[in-house]
């Protein structure tokens, strides 16, 4: 006699596990960020113009709607609108204070432009007319050795903005305590414009080390850890939600944390794995392995995640970064996440006939991802 009861009960129980584990599994792969394709664009500075040629930085006014661009070749920030037309050139080769010897970033902070000189630790500030407002020497306290810049990409690549200064929303300056010299107790220190510290910013940390031991840079590669010079790698986005807080991003693990401008961390998170970041965490250590294999101990970053910006919403928007001399696909990676740190979009922004380096900005009102293009080309996606 069949036993109705007992197969009903298991019956339910077997349909229980199944739901249970549909359920985990679908939590777990939604854990990753849903995955955006954008291969939809408009051009709006096209490569038959010659608007453009080495492209580094890319800034969208939300006030103007109009784009700043830096382009080394040039040594002019380039002020274009809503047609690819420019408006204005910002010379930064010279100004009234000297040369500029190498620009590492620019910032659009209350209607200024500030332009970053990382090897003579100066922030020049600019009207966006052009006219020069003034200057702060950031590493007074630094050994002012002025070496020869690094020698130009030949086409377009995002700036290394690790452990380099940045700019608040209030126009005060983040200024990065990475020097092998120096021994602070925080990644950053806030300053006011008049060069007044205001806070300490940042947990320096287990294991970093500011001077890059080959020693112990062999030995971390060797088990695949992230070595102790990559530990503090790390660049600021301020949130345009709270503007008294800031997204602090560990690009080399990878990791967020928050804190506010007097010093007080919020919260801290690890970053998601996804098969992109796999991939170029994959690739580091094996290039590594083998040159070290080689006796040819060439050092190449570990920047997982390489430019940020944040919406009105408190989301965070972070762009991969890439290796340059690899057959990199034709695409740019750039994660979502949301105000608590976890990651929740993945935008693969797609190009079939030319690279698109980690340059980009985007403009949330109007729904527009900026890109720049290898071949010195500023594109737009709608997402």
């Amino acid at each position: 006699m069949v036993n109705h009861t007992a197969y009903y009960t298991c019956f339910v129980v077997l349909f229980a596990v199944f739901q249970f584990s549909g359920c985990q599994k679908k939590a777990n792969s939604s854990s990753n960020g849903k995955v955006i394709v954008l291969d939809e664009y408009q051009t709006l500075v096209s490569y038959e113009e010659n608007i453009l040629s080495n492209p580094q930085i890319l800034r969208y006014d939300k006030n103007s709607s109009n784009l700043f661009i830096y382009d080394a070749k040039k040594k002019k920030v380039l002020e274009l609108d809503n047609n690819g037309s420019v408006c204005k050139r910002i010379r930064t080769e010279r100004t009234r204070r000297g040369e500029f010897l190498r620009v590492d970033n620019i910032f659009l902070v209350n209607n200024f432009l500030y332009v970053v000189d990382g090897v003579q630790f100066r922030i020049t500030k600019f009207a966006l007319n052009g006219e020069l407002v003034g200057s702060l020497n950031y590493g007074k306290d630094k050994p002012q050795t002025l070496p020869p810049p690094a020698p130009l990409p030949l086409e377009p690549r995002a700036k290394n903005i690790n452990n380099k200064p940045a700019m608040t929303a209030q126009g005060n300056v983040l200024q990065s305590n990475f020097h092998p010299n120096d021994h602070f107790n925080a990644l950053y220190s806030l300053y006011d414009w008049q060069g007044r510290k205001q806070a300490d910013i940042g947990e320096i940390p287990e294991g970093s080390s500011f001077a890059l031991d080959f020693d112990r840079y062999q030995a971390s590669i060797e088990k695949r850890e992230v070595p102790a010079y990559y530990r503090s790698y790390t660049f600021p986005v301020i949130d345009r939600a709270n503007e008294d807080e800031i997204f602090l991003i560990y690009s080399a693990f990878p990791r967020i944390a928050k804190y506010n401008t007097a010093g007080k961390k919020l919260w801290e998170t690890d970053i998601s794995e996804s098969l992109e970041l796999d991939s170029l965490t994959d690739y580091f250590y094996k290039y590594s392995e083998k040159s070290l294999k080689k006796g040819r101990p060439t050092r190449i970053g570990l920047r997982k995640y390489i430019s940020g910006i944040s919406d009105l919403n408190g989301h965070l928007y972070l762009a991969l970064g890439k290796y340059y001399f690899t057959n990199f696909p034709n695409r740019l990676w750039i994660h979502e996440f949301d105000s608590n740190g976890k990651l929740i979009r993945r935008y693969k922004v797609k190009s079939k006939d030319v690279n698109l380096p980690s340059i980009f900005d985007i403009d949330f009102s109007g729904k527009r991802i900026f890109v720049v293009t290898k071949e010195a080309e500023v594109r737009v996606y709608p997402f």
